[in-house]
């Protein structure tokens, strides 16, 4: 077994708290905004400033209003539903608002979302694997299965388990530099062979997680093959571009009749 201790959290002010869970999603965000950045052409790149914004509202409040969904309780106090501060944010949540806000944007602006898609998608799955380190080093919320493998990691007086949070940073990761390479090769769209691998690599490693209550396996097993046969949905409409440049004049204004 391996013997872990999560680092300390960092007070700054009143609820203000920095720690390594956070961090490590504020590296990931920087990592992927600037690997889209260099694979987006210049007439592009004047809107991901926009569309990082969004997207990372979007991706806070969908996060946050599934956890409130999930432990309905908090419904019943506005006030925190709203409370980030105090933890709980569920990814799926913050995945589908996230794709919410991005789309609204592009829709707006006029803007082929398969030509973002295909600059977004590994970095997004890699900025993701990042995040996802700092929920290992913070032990927090996707515990494992009880395990006797030599590679368990105990934490205080908790017996062995199985790092799942270390597994789905290590896949996401190597798919989101591996899709990068393996998108022009086969002529898919980044985007979609990077959801694929997501929701793939998701269904497969949730096995190892601890869910309590068991119910809520067979609800995450749903949405990694939902995002599984959407991927597929959209390799068969989003064709691949080997230039993310639009063939029109740039767009910078709302495309007519947009809402």
């Amino acid at each position: 077994m391996i013997h872990f201790t999560p680092p300390p959290d960092f007070h700054l002010w009143g609820p203000l708290v920095v720690n390594v869970h956070s961090l490590a999603f504020c590296v990931g965000a920087l990592a992927a905004y600037l690997w889209t950045w260099k694979r987006l052409e210049a007439d592009y790149r004047e809107h991901l400033d926009n569309i990082a914004l969004w997207m990372t509202v979007g991706g806070l409040l969908g996060a946050r209003l599934l956890f409130a969904l999930v432990n309905y309780q908090l419904l019943t106090s506005p006030a925190q539903i709203l409370a980030f501060w105090e933890g709980g944010l569920i990814s799926y949540g913050g995945f589908a608002g996230a794709i919410a806000a991005w789309w609204g944007y592009l829709r707006y602006y006029g803007l082929s979302p398969a030509r973002f898609a295909q600059a977004m998608g590994p970095p997004a799955l890699l900025g993701w694997g990042l995040g996802r380190w700092g929920c290992f080093l913070a032990w927090n919320g996707e515990l494992g299965v009880y395990t006797d493998l030599p590679w368990g990691f105990q934490v205080g007086e908790d017996a062995p388990r199985h790092p799942v949070m270390l597994y789905l940073a290590l896949w996401n990761c190597l798919w989101g530099l591996a899709c990068a390479k393996l998108s022009p090769r086969w002529q898919v769209n980044g985007a979609a062979l990077s959801l694929f691998f997501f929701g793939a690599g998701r269904a497969v490693l949730d096995y190892w997680r601890d869910y309590d209550p068991s119910w809520l396996y067979w609800g995450s097993l749903a949405f990694s093959l939902m995002w599984v046969i959407l991927a597929f949905y959209l390799m068969k409409i989003w064709p691949y571009s080997a230039s993310t440049a639009p063939s029109e004049s740039k767009p910078t204004e709302p495309a007519e009749g947009a809402i």
